[in-house]
Formats: C-alpha cells, structure tokens, sequence
C-alpha cells in the first residue's frame, strides 16, 4: 500500500536542511487559547509529585508552573 506517491514525498524547499535548522525557529504550533487549554488538562489529569518527560512540547512546555520540579 502506498501512503504517499513520490510528488507527494518531494520537500517544498530543497535547501540544505542543515541550514534551515542552523537558527532556532520561536514559534507556536498551537493557538494561545489551545496552549491554555492542553495547560488546564495536564494540570487537572497530573497527579502532584509525578515524573513527566515532556517531549511534545517544542522551546516551550504547556505544563502549568506547579506541575514543574
């Protein structure tokens, strides 16, 4: 089964990726009001005192201040 054909597989922008990544990018994948929400989620499904390898989250983490050691 073929996902993706090769046209589909071809990058947009064929520049050196080295490049690209060479600078950090600050920017946001998620809305503030998303980034608030995913907060509130992890703070109310969290338990206190847990380990968390937060992964997913880029330069900036949305777990919420107290849930952070």
């Amino acid at each position: 089964m073929e996902v993706l054909n090769n046209y589909q597989r071809k990058k947009l922008d064929e520049s050196n990726d080295e490049e690209f990544y060479s600078d950090p990018k600050f920017v946001y994948h998620l809305d503030a009001n998303f980034r608030q929400y995913l907060s509130n989620v992890y703070k109310k499904e969290i338990s206190d005192n847990s380990t968390v390898l937060d992964l997913m989250s880029s330069w900036d983490s949305y777990l919420p201040q107290e849930k952070k050691i």
